[in-house]
């Protein structure tokens, strides 16, 4: 009659124990601590990283140029020997944040 009484009143047993008094084991509570610090741990790593990385960018101003050097080309398809060198340096040609030296000017630097 009491463990009914008990069961309705919402104070459920386990045996000798209520299910205040049960808890998990102690190396579990601690391998839980150790897997949630070591978590903590591995983020704050990695969002330290992503700042490092993005402090460390290279960018380029507005007065940077750049040396289009040639490109050779290892493949077996001779069209490219030409046409790899003309898209690469149209290609750069059209993005506002590129200066790129011209070839004449790199003849007369070299000379």
């Amino acid at each position: 009659m009491q463990a009914t009484l008990r069961s309705a009143a919402g104070d459920r047993h386990y045996g000798d124990k209520s299910l205040a008094e049960r808890s998990w084991p102690a190396w579990r509570r601690h391998a839980r601590k150790a897997f949630a610090y070591a978590a903590l741990l591995v983020a704050a790593a990695c969002a330290a990283w992503m700042y490092w990385d993005y402090r460390n960018r290279i960018t380029l101003s507005p007065s940077d140029t750049l040396v289009l050097a040639d490109t050779s080309n290892h493949s077996s398809d001779t069209v490219l020997d030409d046409a790899l060198p003309i898209a690469l340096h149209t290609a750069l040609e059209q993005t506002p944040y590129l200066s790129i030296l011209g070839p004449d000017k790199v003849v007369a630097n070299l000379a």
